[in-house]
């Protein structure tokens, strides 16, 4: 019997390396990028390897992209979701009060669960096949699920063309993302050898093939196996090859074959070796991107089911057409095969046959997206305007499930088919806006503000600005929208006014320098009297914001009504709100915890990453402040994750990556302070922070990671910058209290600066203001230490004492622990009866550190402050060459009395009494890298002569 190559039958070959690096990626996990030409192999790979991995006993799904605007949104995710065991989650429910990016975020967050889920008890491989042909929501969820590969089993594969994604694909960049945040590998596949194609035709043949004719196909094809196989099988179907007597053979010259230059050309030529009916089958056909059922065919087609059948069948065993995997549909066997069959048809007959499948789809019940994608694809035709509704629908349907860039291409497609009408432009620039594609928004308002009258053009300008703001746009987008709507209200009071005015950026620099350091100058009174009285939940919740000033009985009044509110954004917005003002206002951590307690689980109900990724950073700070460290750690962890998922520009990754680290550090006496300096002063001059108000909390990180690492120069010139915008400052600028305390911290690690007596007088006028250092309510306790650094030992006393009342009544445990330590250190310097009180205090210090699990302290206050700061080990080496105080302030460009305070410490932690035994003593310990040994002996001798 003659043997024929079967199109359902795959014929693999070669691909060793291939194979091996998808099984290394199974057993390690990670995310993989697969690329390569057309018809290279590289999904035939991939169902190998699935079915490999399912032979192993790990689970292998899959799905694909097709082209155009016709499938729903995130199809090829719901695809994989399907295929996964567990209930999927619920992508459309109802969440739309939500703000669009926090929808976004909430829907892939939902899905990675369900993906981390399935792999949590076995590897689980997820392909996305045809990634260039990917909408941009899909292609940001796997941006955001490619993040959680290093921490689970899951293994991700993405396959691509190659070459193919030019700069106008969102996959280009996604692609740069990935590799760059989840370290995805990058595999390039090309064609077969020149064996590896002979031993594919032997295979597909059925018998041995002759040198020649595989060289020629060799040489045509350059090892690409689709074009391998289809120009083997139109050898076979046009008898330029034949099968005698047991092997095959040919009686045309090698020239004579007439193997087809592309790969295109020859599935055309087969095409057109096929029946009447399968060709008109394919034409019909080619007008879906993806799978289409066999009823689609029969609304196009008057042939009788039978026919039609048989045409499938001549098409399937040709390999131009294969059955979907998982649906009662088919679809060709690749892309190549319907660019092949559309090639042939010139621009107004495939227009014609597109608006056939759309009114064929129309009464047939087709999806909104499906009906937009085929009206738009024939708007050469009259009736086109159609689609316009479609296109509306299918945007909705998308918006449902956040597919923000999904809906902004079916507006654009309604735009085009509407003629730019300025009803249809201006839905599409709050869409572009939500999408957070910024400059497409602002040049498609354009053309809106041009068509509405002056009311219209206001309301349509605060549209465009809060959907902006709340998308994450810059600064300068929305305020452009806000200044030109008030610009048309002029001197007009009314709600529309508000709204725009709340929408301002009320952000202002202190004082310009190294250090971007910005004041909140406050919303508008007015404003918030107008959307308190006639305003919505949303204009109410629009107006609290976290950096105004609230006495307690005002902040107890939001949440009162806030918890009345139905809207989970404004609800949520009111919560974060809440607990800011008891942390950070009031320095209140015990209530601050118990709101952020609600705010945490408001935003479990409602799916908000954001919310749960501030609420548990700041439940792991009020946790830590009140001494209960085992539980703020895992917080502080699981914020992370959360933040993680927020991307990397959100500025929660300040908190959780500075501020708290650095807090928790502190508390537990232990932290990587170089690595935190250094993360810290990275942040300091970045503009993206100067509108808001952290430049005063990142100085004094600074302050406190480099003081705390024993670099005195850095915390001291940091210091400077910072006291600059300080003295300026208002005593109530949001999170300046907190920033007195963190830099009085760091100087206090290194008993000196310069600017003690400058941060004492910004420190005296905030008491004086009756303002707490933020959550840690410890301004008392940086007023004792600064006082006992500028020599004050019984005003540093007295500030102790009072911040030890402070601290108690706000159950804050481990700065009450601080705070004996620190007032032990001071009476040390004292008489007998200061001594004994040291010890009482450092004992009692001792006890509250090993109690609240503080290590770092606990080690330090057992054994009294013996270790050198690196300043201190300067002054030494200096004091053992034999300088002078007055000599070794010059050197080091400080102040004699910070000398003298060096000398004392010295003194003190190595227990000597003058400068002849710190000078043995240096000697001893062999700090012969700072200390000249001549001018020590010679030092020595002065005082101690033989």
């Amino acid at each position: 019997m003659e043997p024929r190559f079967d199109g359902g039958v795959e014929v693999f070959v070669g691909r060793e390396r291939e194979f091996g690096r998808l099984q290394l990626l199974l057993e390690r996990g990670g995310a993989l990028l697969l690329a390569g030409e057309p018809g290279v192999g590289k999904s035939r790979l991939v169902r190998r390897f699935l079915a490999d991995v399912q032979r192993r006993g790990g689970l292998g799904v899959s799905a694909t992209a097709y082209e155009g605007q016709w499938q729903p949104p995130y199809a090829a995710w719901i695809e994989i979701l399907n295929q996964l065991p567990g209930e999927a989650p619920d992508l459309s429910a109802d969440h739309a009060d939500l703000s669009p990016e926090q929808e976004r975020l909430r829907v892939f967050d939902a899905v990675t669960r369900g993906v981390l889920g399935a792999s949590a008890t076995k590897p689980v491989v997820v392909v996305l096949d045809d990634l260039q042909w990917a909408d941009a929501d899909s292609l940001a969820l796997l941006r955001y699920l490619g993040r959680h590969v290093r921490s689970s089993r899951l293994a991700l594969v993405g396959v691509y063309r190659h070459p193919g994604v030019d700069a106008s694909n969102p996959l280009g960049p996604v692609l740069e993302q990935l590799q760059r945040e989840s370290g995805a590998e990058l595999m390039l596949m090309s064609g077969l050898s020149a064996d590896e194609v002979a031993s594919y035709l032997a295979q597909a043949a059925g018998a041995t093939v002759p040198g020649a004719v595989t060289a020629a196909v060799y040489d045509a094809t350059t090892g690409n196996p689709f074009y391998t196989k289809h120009v083997w099988q139109l050898l076979v179907d046009s008898d330029r090859v034949r099968f005698r007597e047991g092997w095959w053979s040919t009686d045309f010259s090698i020239a004579e074959l007439g193997i087809p230059e592309g790969v295109r050309q020859v599935v055309a030529q087969r095409s057109a070796r096929l029946s009447p009916t399968t060709q008109q089958l394919l034409t019909n056909a080619a007008a879906f991107t993806g799978p289409f059922a066999l009823s689609d065919l029969q609304n196009l087609l008057p042939l009788d089911k039978a026919v039609l059948l048989d045409a499938l069948d001549e098409a399937i065993a040709a390999g131009l057409i294969r059955s979907a995997d998982r649906a009662p549909k088919y679809h060709f066997a690749h892309a190549i095969v319907r660019h092949a069959v559309l090639a042939g048809m010139n621009p107004d007959r495939e227009a014609q046959l597109h608006r056939q499948v759309a009114e064929a789809l129309e009464s047939a019940g087709g999806t909104a997206a499906e009906l937009a994608y085929q009206y738009h694809a024939s708007a050469s035709v009259p009736g086109a305007e159609r689609g316009i509704e479609w296109c509306r629908i299918a945007a909705r349907e998308a918006k449902a499930v956040a597919a923000h860039a999904k809906a902004v291409r079916l507006l654009q497609m309604a735009a085009d088919l509407g003629e730019s009408r300025p009803d249809l432009l201006a839905e599409l620039a709050v869409a572009q806006a939500e999408a957070v594609l910024v400059e497409d928004a602002l040049r498609t308002s354009s053309q809106v503000f041009a068509a509405l009258a002056p009311a219209e053009q206001v309301a349509f300008a605060t549209t465009l600005a809060t959907a902006l703001k709340d998308a994450g746009a810059p600064r300068s987008a929305w305020n452009q929208l806000v200044d030109r709507g008030l610009a048309l209200k002029g001197d007009v009071r009314d709600l529309a006014w508000a709204r725009l005015t709340l929408l301002q950026d009320r952000g202002a620099p202190v004082v310009h320098g190294p250090l971007l350091l910005s004041g909140w100058l406050g919303l508008d009174p007015e404003a918030q009297r107008i959307v308190a009285e006639f305003g919505d939940e949303d204009d109410a919740a629009r107006a609290l914001e976290p950096f105004d000033v609230r006495t307690p009985a005002e902040t107890e009044a939001v949440l009162a009504r806030a918890r009345t509110w139905q809207r989970a954004s404004a609800r949520l917005r009111a919560f974060d709100v809440v607990a800011r003002d008891r942390v950070y206002r009031q320095g209140d951590a015990r209530r601050g915890a118990d709101a952020l307690a609600e705010l945490l689980a408001e935003g479990e109900r409602h799916g908000s990453v954001q919310a749960q990724a501030e609420a548990l950073a700041q439940l792991a700070l009020c946790q830590g402040l009140l001494g209960d460290l085992p539980r703020a750690q895992p917080n502080l962890d699981r914020a992370r994750e959360f933040v993680r998922k927020l991307g990397p520009g959100h500025r929660l990754h300040v908190v959780t990556e500075i501020a708290l680290p650095c807090v928790l550090g502190y508390l537990v006496g232990a932290a990587d302070w170089p690595e935190l300096a250094a993360r810290t002063d990275a942040l300091t001059a970045d503009p993206a922070l100067a509108a808001i108000p952290l430049g005063f909390t990142l100085g004094s990180f600074s302050v406190m990671a480099h003081g705390l690492s024993g670099n005195q120069l850095r915390a001291d010139r940091t210091l400077g910058y910072l006291l600059d915008g300080m003295e300026l400052a208002r005593p109530d600028t949001y999170l300046l209290n907190g920033a007195v305390w963190t830099a009085t911290s760091g100087i206090w690690a290194l008993r000196s600066s310069p600017h003690v007596g400058r941060l004492r007088a910004v420190t005296d006028r905030m008491l004086a203001a009756g303002q707490c250092a933020g959550p840690s309510r410890s301004l008392e306790l940086a007023a004792g230490r600064l006082a006992a650094m500028d020599g004050d030992d019984a005003a540093a006393c007295e500030w102790f004492a009072r911040a030890r009342v402070v601290l108690e009544s706000g159950g804050q445990g481990p700065l009450r622990a601080i705070a004996d330590l620190d007032e032990a250190i001071v009476l040390e310097r004292g008489g007998a009866d200061a001594r004994r009180r040291a010890a009482e205090l450092r004992h009692d210090a001792v006890t509250s550190f090993r109690r609240l699990s503080m290590t770092g302290w606990e080690r330090q206050a057992a054994e009294p402050d013996s270790a050198l700061t690196d300043r201190e080990t300067e002054v030494l080496a200096l004091l053992a060459n034999g300088r002078t105080n007055r000599e070794i302030a010059r050197e080091l460009v400080v102040a004699e009395p910070t000398v003298r305070r060096h000398v004392a410490n010295i003194y003190r932690k190595l227990g000597t009494r003058n400068r002849a035994e710190a000078t043995a003593y240096a000697l001893s310990a062999r700090i012969h890298t700072l200390v000249d040994a001549t001018a020590v002996d010679a030092a020595v001798e002065r005082h101690h002569p033989l």
